[in-house]
Parts: C-alpha cells; structure tokens; sequence
C-alpha cells in the first residue's frame, strides 16, 4: 500500500484571497506507487484520499476552508507529489470520495413474480378431488426491498463491479445488519464527465425476504402425469434447495 507524507514538499504553503474567499494548499508526497502509466495517478489521488484527506475535508488548521481539488504535480517511479487545495466553501461544491458521509443511500421497495408452492403461512398448495390430492403451483408477486447507493470517487469501477455484481452478502453489513447473503448486488455503474478524472458511482442491491434461504432456488418434483408436484412433497422428498449465487463481503464497498 502507498505511504503519504503531508506538508512536507518546499513551497507547499502559499495562501490566496479573492472574492470567493480564501485558498491554502498543502503538498502531499505519495510512495510506494504500483500501477504503470496513467493508472498511477490515480493509484496516487486514491492513496491521498484513503489516507483521510477526501473532497469536502476541513483544512486541519485553516477554519472554513475545504479541500476542493487534489491535484497531481510530478510523477518519478514509485512516487508522486500533489497539491492539496482548500478554498471557502469547498465543502459544499466538493464531495468526499470512497467515504460513507459522502454516499446518498435511497431505500425503497418493488414487487417481483415468483413462482410458489406455499400459501402466505407456509401450507402447501393442493387440491382435491374425489378424495385424491394434488399439489399446485401459483404465481405471486412478492416485495423486494431495493438499495440504491451514490457517490463520486476517483477510479473506474469496472474492477469491482467485476468482484461484486452477481454476488451476496456474505454476512451481515452495516447497511443492514442481519440474515447473511440476504442482499444480493444487481450493478455497479460509473459514467465520468470531466475526462475520467472522477467518476459519480451508483451501486443497487436487493433484499431476498427468505429468512431461510435467501438468493437460494427451490427445486420441486413434479408427476410427469400430472405436471404437478405430489400433494406430501417436503424438504428432503420432493423438494430440494440449491444456493445459486457466490459470497462477497459488502462491508469492504465503505457505503456505511
């Protein structure tokens, strides 16, 4: 992981006044840089940014001022050297970066058609006739609780939605803490305006309501005579649950 050394680059410390107010900035030098080409600015912002100086950052000895910019001066190798610039009212124009302070959350629920076998008690689905059973199957929308994340950060998220979409809590998180692999993550999408140099990031999930076995799917037999399952298929004889879907742990996407 790249080290970061702040206030320490000669001539690092100059301060301006305009009509919009004041303007300080700091130089930070970055080591211990890893990616090739382009890629190691970013490497080097985000190492700035993990290391607690994200946009929208009060100055740590200037009242009023917030870090609005992070600028990258020279890269030689493994390290880089940027300028830090605070201005009067960057925290209100700048949003922080990979930070839960800085993440809009909406919750919400939709309705999903799902094919069961069950009444809202959990009794199975039957009929009879002429003293015979027969087991059925109906469709039903169910609610699904939805959340939606949002922020601006410094790199593409190709790579994690690559390590995150298609995949379930793997526990319970601080967004939600609870049942594991509950929450399933549907997409991760960036699209950048300012030339790739930032990106705005907006993450969903959704909630499976089986406490049981969320995300799971329910195999169920079916007589080939009748197209429908036995009246007395149980777990075990007739009905079989597969987990469909691999674990991540959202708790290392930081939106809470």
């Amino acid at each position: 992981m790249p080290s970061v050394r702040l206030d320490t680059v000669e001539g690092y410390s100059p301060a301006k006044f305009n009509k919009d107010g004041w303007e300080f900035t700091r130089g930070a030098i970055v080591q211990g840089l890893t990616a090739s080409g382009d890629a190691r600015e970013s490497e080097a912002v985000q190492a700035v940014i993990d290391n607690g100086q994200s946009l929208g950052s009060a100055h740590p000895t200037k009242p009023l001022v917030y870090l609005d910019s992070i600028g990258v001066q020279s890269m030689k190798g493994s390290v880089a050297i940027l300028s830090l610039v605070y201005k009067t009212g960057g925290g209100t124009s700048g949003r922080t970066e990979e930070t839960p302070a800085n993440t809009t959350i909406e919750v919400g629920a939709t309705l999903v058609q799902k094919e069961v076998n069950t009444d809202a008690f959990g009794n199975l689905l039957k009929v009879t006739y002429k003293g015979r059973e027969q087991g059925g199957t109906a469709s039903a929308m169910v609610p699904q609780v939805t959340l939606s994340a949002r922020r601006t950060e410094a790199q593409a998220p190709d790579d994690k939605a690559a390590s995150y979409v298609g995949r379930v809590s793997a526990a319970g998180w601080r967004l939600s803490p609870g049942v594991a692999g509950a929450w399933l993550c549907t997409s991760i999408v960036g699209s950048s305006s300012d030339g790739m140099q930032t990106w705005d990031v907006s993450y969903t999930f959704q909630r499976d309501e089986d406490a049981e076995h969320p995300w799971w799917t329910q195999i169920v037999y079916t007589d080939p005579q009748t197209g429908r399952p036995p009246a007395d298929v149980t777990v075990g004889n007739g009905i079989e649950w597969y987990r469909l879907y691999a674990t991540a742990d959202f708790n290392a996407l930081n939106l809470a």
